[in-house]
């Protein structure tokens, strides 16, 4: 599993918290290099459809087809718009 920037500040705040924790710079550089050798690709995205704005954002590797996704929820809120969007 892979380091990510929740993982780092999350060890972060934990040693700040501990009263005999020494500060090693060199190890949380590592894990900062780490973390952002971890880094996903993200897309964000707005679109109104009707009266309604929609915004998707996407954490992904490789492609995807973000208009898919958003025709996806525009039909689902068609069909029901009293229903609350999921996550995509």
């Amino acid at each position: 599993m892979a380091f990510t920037f929740r993982d780092f500040w999350r060890k972060f705040w934990a040693l700040v918290q501990d009263d005999h924790a020494e500060l090693d710079l060199d190890a949380l550089a590592a894990d900062w290099q780490a973390a952002n050798r971890s880094r996903k690709s993200t897309s964000y995205r707005e679109v109104t459809i009707g009266k309604v704005l929609y915004r998707l954002t996407s954490v992904f590797e490789g492609t995807k087809d973000l208009d898919k996704t958003m025709e996806r929820l525009a039909i689902q809120n068609a069909i029901d718009p009293s229903k609350p969007q999921e996550k995509a």
